[in-house]
């Protein structure tokens, strides 16, 4: 959910993620091919006194949105972003107000602004055009964005309709180093928070790596789960009836009697020879040829005679075949 809060609860002395990081926006102002006074990295070189300006959008103009973005280099864990606009002469406040009015600020880790995830909306009041909003988050991107659809959207009668978006400077405040948190960005994530992210405030994770659970992921999975959320159970038939390892499923101590490790999920096998089978009515169905045992003749009433005899000796047939030497074989589970 987005937070429609301006008030900053928790303040960082330093990690501004956004300066001197490389930014794009939409459209720049018209001006020579060489020129750099409008630039988009005009809001991210630390200087309020230099800004980003973007070409008009709404009434006057065919464009009716504007963005502007930093791209923040890798994945960061953020809390707040500080927006300063153009503040010129006192007669002009309440115009720039109405330009910036309305804006949107977006936290997302691809250049796609469709999944980027909403963390602040202004309005309907005018906002301060030095403006700070909590939004507590990942991501490697922070886009600006702003409209002025006039024939689609009512807006407040205050909102300028026709709008130059002139950025100073934008602060994204945070954590530099993956993995940590706090005030000073000092405090370590707890061990099993997925990839290590976790809330920048209170340390919370954002997700648990496979076979732990809870705010803070120092939780096992109870008996007979595993995986990631706890949610899959365990299959196997691990040896005394223990439960499977709460992170890889696997049966760690080993597996009961007529089961295969990892998983202790299949059954043994084992083949049995035609000589090993005591029925002396299948042995009358074979006949010495070539040194090697052959078999002659075998009618479906000797094949169920088989199944039987082996079923009794040693456990369930699981296939009946010929192999290379025409011995007939019998596959069980132990």
């Amino acid at each position: 959910m987005p937070s429609y809060s301006s008030h900053v609860f928790f303040l960082f002395s330093e990690d501004n993620l956004s300066l001197g990081q490389y930014s794009v926006q939409s459209s720049i102002w018209p001006c020579p091919p060489d020129c750099t006074r409008y630039s988009p990295n005009n809001a991210v070189d630390g200087n309020n006194k230099t800004c980003m300006r973007a070409d008009i959008i709404g009434e006057s103009s065919g464009e009716k949105t504007v963005w502007w973005r930093v791209n923040l280099g890798d994945i960061k864990s953020i809390y707040s972003i500080r927006i300063q606009f153009k503040n010129i002469w006192q007669q002009y406040i309440v115009r720039q107000r109405g330009r910036l009015a309305g804006f949107s600020l977006y936290i997302f880790n691809t250049t796609e602004i469709q999944s980027g995830h909403l963390c602040y909306k202004d309005g309907p009041e005018l906002p301060l055009l030095d403006i700070t909003n909590v939004c507590t988050n990942h991501g490697r991107y922070v886009i600006f964005y702003n409209e002025r659809k006039i024939w689609e959207v009512y807006y407040p009668k205050d909102y300028e309709t026709s709008v130059v978006t002139e950025l100073c400077e934008v602060d994204v405040m945070g954590c530099h180093t993956e993995g940590f948190y706090g005030q000073n960005c000092d405090l370590a994530c707890p061990l099993h928070c997925q990839k290590r992210r976790c809330h920048i405030i209170n340390g919370t994770c954002l997700g648990c790596t496979a076979g732990w659970i809870g705010d803070f992921c120092n939780t096992a999975c109870s008996f007979g789960y595993h995986g990631m959320e706890c949610k899959t159970r365990c299959t196997g038939y691990c040896l005394r009836g223990s439960s499977c390892n709460h992170v890889s499923g696997l049966c760690e101590y080993g597996c009961e009697s007529g089961w295969t490790a990892p998983s202790c999920d299949q059954q043994l096998e084992k083949e049995i020879d035609m000589e090993n089978i005591s029925n002396v009515s299948i042995k009358r169905q074979l006949v010495k040829m070539d040194g090697m045992d052959r078999i002659v003749h075998i009618n479906a009433a000797i094949i169920v005679e088989i199944i039987h005899d082996v079923t009794r000796q040693v456990g369930n047939v699981k296939a009946v075949y010929l192999d290379t030497l025409g011995h007939f074989v019998v596959v069980c589970s132990l």
